[in-house]
């Protein structure tokens, strides 16, 4: 069944893109260090990048990382 997709991001979304976006090479570390639950973190945190709204957050904090 696939997630709706979400409507605003929270600050726990925020944090989580930060963190990953900080050590790309770990989403599910990132999404426990946010503060979501550890259980099924890889793919709730797949899921959670996938999402339209995370997924256009995402471009637009690297695009401003690298100016």
């Amino acid at each position: 069944m696939a997630q709706k997709p979400l409507k605003r991001l929270t600050p726990a979304h925020e944090d989580f893109l930060l963190r990953f976006i900080a050590r790309p090479g770990s989403a599910t570390a990132a999404y426990i260090a946010a503060g979501f639950s550890p259980g099924g973190a890889r793919q709730s945190a797949s899921r959670l990048l996938q999402d339209p709204l995370v997924a256009a957050r995402y471009k637009q904090l690297i695009e401003e990382k690298h100016k």
